[in-house]
């Protein structure tokens, strides 16, 4: 009798190219990170948007740009840029277009459990603030997540990961979490977190 292999674990995957996103594609990988900085240009605009409390959901970038409050100009142009440069990057590593994006300004712990999303893909970034944290090894046992809190990992602000969701990998998604955040100083508290999802399971 043929006893087909257990699975091994899923693997997050690091460089400082964004190519590395399109490794997403790969079966093994459940989420890929391009470490990169904060792009520095849309800096002004990013630091006025920290005196709102908001959330803005759009169908493409464009929308979304238009969703958000006025700012310094020049920085504005600059973050709309770096946004549809995102869903591009998206729409390469995984075939399918963005579906939706919600930028948030938020300063709680809102979902602060860790989760597998159910979503094809989604992309996230923090552009300031701290970052999400994840469990590269975390696993799914009858439904349940089975983690252990040494392992916890967290992005740097700038960074931009691929979770694939339970849509594109059931049972072997991205584990992660917005970081906890109500016990620090108030304006360290404050994040700004750019989602991107896929329309459906792909990869």
């Amino acid at each position: 009798m043929h006893i087909a292999p257990f699975p091994a674990a899923p693997q997050a995957v690091f460089a400082h190219a964004p190519t590395v996103l399109r490794r997403a594609a790969c079966q093994a990988v459940n989420l890929a990170v391009w470490h990169r900085p904060v792009p520095l240009a849309a800096l002004p605009y990013l630091r006025s948007l920290t005196q709102h409390r908001l959330r803005a959901d759009a169908p493409d970038p464009a929308a979304l740009m238009r969703a958000l409050p006025p700012g310094p100009t020049a920085a504005r142009r600059a973050f709309g840029h770096d946004v549809a440069r995102l869903a591009a990057l998206l729409h390469a590593a995984t075939g399918q277009e963005a579906a939706t994006l919600r930028l948030e300004v938020l300063d709680d712990d809102a979902c602060r459990r860790f989760h597998v999303d159910a979503v094809g893909v989604r992309l996230l970034t923090t552009y300031l603030g701290p970052a999400t944290e994840y469990l590269p090894e975390a696993a799914l046992d009858r439904g349940a997540l089975s983690t252990s809190t040494q392992h916890i990992q967290r992005l740097r602000p700038g960074d931009v990961g691929l979770f694939k969701g339970e849509r594109a990998a059931p049972g072997r998604g991205a584990v992660h979490r917005s970081p906890p955040v109500s016990h620090l100083p108030g304006p360290r508290r404050v994040r700004i977190l750019l989602a991107i999802d896929t329309a459906t399971a792909a990869p």
